[in-house]
């Protein structure tokens, strides 16, 4: 019965999810692009030049690396309606999926998966609200095939190809080579060397394939970053575009650098989930262009945030994730955009709606992990500190904190209630419970378990 209602709850949740969409007009304006660079380049064009006008009469470029036309390739068997359709349900599929995975990520696989499954069809219903969400299923854009090969890669338990699919996602679209950071930082460096090789696997498909166009956007289009829009366009909502506004482009760099300090120091003191969720953010704020559909990803950093703030009572945080959901559904910068804000500190401030809330969602995240930090280098019972062992890549906070051993008297009973007659370690005559240890740097012994903090 419980699986039948959540079919049923499935498909009524996914109908007004399309409603929802319908309502904000699915045109498929990007996915145009991408059917029309790949039916270009099979018809003996250039993709990287001037496009067939779209059903709109709208003229724009394909500026995605070469690889990502052979990714499209499929779409040009069917026509362009067809073809958004499906990526359209796709997505709307996609986007629970992501959030489950890190709602399980969160809590634990052995602690079940009904609740997560259920608090994800709920969240993805609320994200239909948010203005992200809305413009990626709108424009057919990507964002959340990109964002669920992320996902996979790094919350699923299998190590052994980890790092593949971002290197992959990072040959169709350079934006996710920023989980690479989230890689190193966590001294997983075989997912790191495994996303370079990927991704560099890919792009030599491509120069296989298309030579020309290889050369021309890896030697000219990648640094035009004209070619893909005015960076003070008020949909770029990232520190250059904020900075580009207020007229000194250049001085973004600075605080992007900042940025990428704060978050390494959120990843190395946080759980995977929260990690991740930090790096996504870092990536929507450096990155040159982060349109406001790039920000789909608010929808699993505020899960995750929200989920921190509920079981850990974190105010601040829960304060700046209301705040962060607040932007995303009544997205004030296009009411700006249509002069519905007067001149001055407040029409700036609202131009930078997106990148103001995610420095204070980052923001909280830095208190959030000073804090971790602060109670793990003091522990209440005066005990050294438990190093964190490297070769433990991609662990939650319960794998860092190891538990108090027990007392000898509680051995002792304990022993006692299971037969044995030695509480100690018979082979150095120890009368305490026998307690192994591991330094910095060992590898976990074939007993040990798989550490939460994956699926």
């Amino acid at each position: 019965m419980r699986g039948r209602t959540l079919v049923l709850i499935i498909a009524a949740e996914l109908a007004v999810v399309g409603l929802i969409s319908w309502l904000k007009v699915l045109d498929g304006m990007d996915f145009e692009i991408y059917r029309l660079g790949a039916l270009t380049w099979l018809q003996g064009g250039d993709p990287y030049g001037v496009l067939p006008p779209t059903r709109r009469g709208i003229h724009l470029p394909f500026t995605y690396p070469p690889f990502a036309i052979l990714t499209f390739l499929p779409a040009t068997l069917v026509s362009a309606w067809a073809g958004f359709l499906v990526l359209t349900v796709i997505s709307i599929v996609l986007l629970p999926a992501v959030v489950f995975l890190f709602l399980v990520a969160l809590r634990g696989r052995d602690r079940g998966l009904v609740l997560p499954a259920f608090v994800a069809i709920g969240v993805q219903l609320l994200a239909a609200g948010m203005d992200p969400v809305r413009s990626t299923l709108g424009y057919g854009q990507i964002n959340m095939v990109l964002m669920a090969l992320v996902a996979i890669d790094c919350l699923l338990p299998n190590k052994r190809f980890r790092g593949a699919l971002i290197g992959l996602a990072a040959a169709i679209k350079l934006t996710p080579a920023v989980f690479v950071l989230f890689f190193l930082v966590r001294k997983d460096y075989r997912a790191a060397m495994r996303a370079g090789v990927t991704f560099l696997a890919a792009t030599a498909v491509a120069f296989v394939v298309l030579p020309g166009s290889s050369v021309t956007y890896w030697t000219v289009l990648l640094f035009n970053g004209e070619r893909i829009g005015g960076p003070d366009y008020v949909g770029n909502q990232s520190l250059r575009g904020a900075f580009a506004r207020l007229s000194v482009d250049f001085w973004w760099v600075l605080p992007a650098a900042v940025i990428i300090a704060l978050t390494v120091f959120v990843i190395r003191r946080t759980s995977v989930p929260v990690g991740l969720a930090v790096t996504a953010l870092c990536g929507l704020l450096v990155s040159p262009i982060s349109w406001v559909h790039h920000w789909v990803w608010l929808v699993p950093v505020l899960v995750v945030f929200g989920w921190v703030a509920i079981t850990e009572r974190r105010i601040g945080m829960g304060v700046a994730v209301v705040l962060a959901a607040g932007v995303a559904i009544y997205s004030p910068i296009w009411r700006f955009e249509q002069g519905g804000w007067s001149d001055g500190f407040w029409q700036q401030a609202v131009s930078d709606i997106y990148v103001l809330a995610g420095i204070v969602l980052l923001g909280a995240a830095v208190a959030y992990a000073g804090g971790r930090s602060t109670r793990r280098s003091s522990p209440p019972d005066g005990r050294a500190a438990t190093p964190i062992d490297p070769s433990w890549a991609l662990t939650t906070d319960r794998t860092i904190d190891s538990p108090s051993p027990e007392p000898p008297d509680v051995a002792v009973r304990s022993s006692l209630r299971n037969g044995s007659n030695n509480p100690g370690n018979a082979s150095t005559g120890t009368t305490g419970p026998e307690l192994t240890t591991r330094t910095a740097g060992e590898s976990p012994t074939s007993t040990e378990t798989e550490p939460p903090g994956s699926l």
